[in-house]
This record gives structure tokens, C-alpha cells and sequence, in this order.
């Protein structure tokens, strides 16, 4: 049979023992929840980083396939652009020829 006042020191050892426990654990807590707060931030941050490159990237698509257009497009001006100009050239040599 054990000693109740025996038990109650060893039951009082035991709750101050969990009640420093207890108090570290809060301390502790308080710079983990901040850091916690701090990565979530770092963490919106680069998402929002990321829509915004995702969306800078899609524009960059859009507008190099609108330069490949026309890029493609410019063998035909310079053909419409060459016989536009043959015309030019024949027309005056006509002009010329009909004013002398």
C-alpha cells in the first residue's frame, strides 16, 4: 500500500512536469504558426508568379503565331510587290514611249 501523501507529491511532481511541458510547447508553437504565415505568403506569392508567367507564356504563343502568319504571308506581297512593280515599270515605258 503506497503513501497517499507519497502519491500526491509523486502526482503534483507529475502535473508541473506536464505544465512545463505544456508552456514549452506553446513557446514553440508561436515561431512555427509565424513561420507557417510566412510560407503560406511565399507560397500565394509564387502562384500568383506562376499565373502571371503561365499568362505572359500564352501571349508570347498567340504573338508568334501571328508573326509565323506573317512571315508567311510575305513571299506572296513580294510577289504581289515585284508585279506591282513590273506593272509600274511597263507603264511608264509605255507613257515614255507614247510622249516622245
Amino acid at each position: 500500500m503506497t503513501n497517499p501523501a507519497i502519491e500526491n507529491e509523486r502526482q503534483g511532481v507529475d502535473i508541473d512536469d506536464r505544465i512545463n511541458a505544456a508552456i514549452e510547447l506553446r513557446a514553440e508553437l508561436g515561431p512555427l504558426q509565424g513561420r507557417i504565415a510566412q510560407t503560406e505568403g511565399e507560397l500565394a506569392h509564387a502562384r500568383r508568379e506562376t499565373m502571371s508567367e503561365r499568362e505572359e507564356s500564352a501571349k508570347a504563343r498567340i504573338d508568334l503565331a501571328k508573326a509565323l502568319l506573317r512571315l508567311e504571308a510575305m513571299p506572296r506581297l513580294e510577289a504581289d510587290l515585284k508585279a506591282l512593280s513590273d506593272e509600274l515599270k511597263t507603264e511608264r515605258q509605255e507613257r515614255t514611249a507614247l510622249s516622245a
